[in-house]
């Protein structure tokens, strides 16, 4: 399978309060990303931006291509996670605005995509869906996963109900769900 050639955002939720979203950190940290079409050396890109409060991590956020390999993009994530803010409100649209009034529109005919990781439903999905607009119309694909058991319903932030994952007990493994997402960035 080749590398994916392309930019990717994971917008991930993150609180210090709710045990359940180490289903999710563990996710991003060490599943999403260990399929070997990604080459952080080269030509993969990603950055990972934490949701509700993302505004209180901007120091920790990292740049595009500041991460060089799976290690850097599993410490960035140790130091969100130990930045964590005591919050309840699963806000997606915090993460989604970050992007929009932070990163520069991406290039035309680039490959860009957002992967939203969490556990609860969107708290303000109304905020969600136009920031979506204005992402998607900036070239973004979007995709969206679920994890842990009893999770909440982000189907409708991804572009295509295929491109929605629910990584649980009862569904997905956590490997399966990394390499269905590759599969479908390779295809892109």
């Amino acid at each position: 399978m080749p590398s994916f050639n392309g930019r990717i955002i994971t917008v991930f939720e993150l609180n210090a309060v709710q045990s359940e979203i180490q289903g999710v950190v563990d996710f991003v940290s060490n599943y999403l990303f260990v399929n070997s079409v990604y080459n952080f050396s080269s030509v993969t890109q990603e950055i990972n931006i934490p949701y509700a409060n993302t505004y209180n991590y901007r120091t920790s956020i990292l740049s595009f291509g500041d991460a060089k390999s799976l290690a850097d993009i599993q410490s960035n994530i140790d130091t969100l996670y130990n930045a964590a803010v005591l919050t309840t409100n699963p806000t997606v649209s915090d993460g989604l605005d970050w992007i929009i009034n932070n990163i520069a529109a991406p290039n035309p005919g680039s490959k860009n995509v957002i992967i939203v990781v969490g556990y609860h439903a969107d708290d303000d999905y109304g905020s969600t869906l136009g920031d979506l607009v204005t992402l998607r119309q900036q070239g973004y694909k979007v995709f969206s996963v679920a994890v842990g058991n009893n999770h909440g319903d982000l189907s409708a932030i991804a572009d295509r109900p295929d491109w929605y994952f629910q990584v649980s007990d009862e569904q997905l493994s956590p490997r399966d769900a990394s390499n269905a997402i590759a599969n479908c960035l390779c295809q892109l």
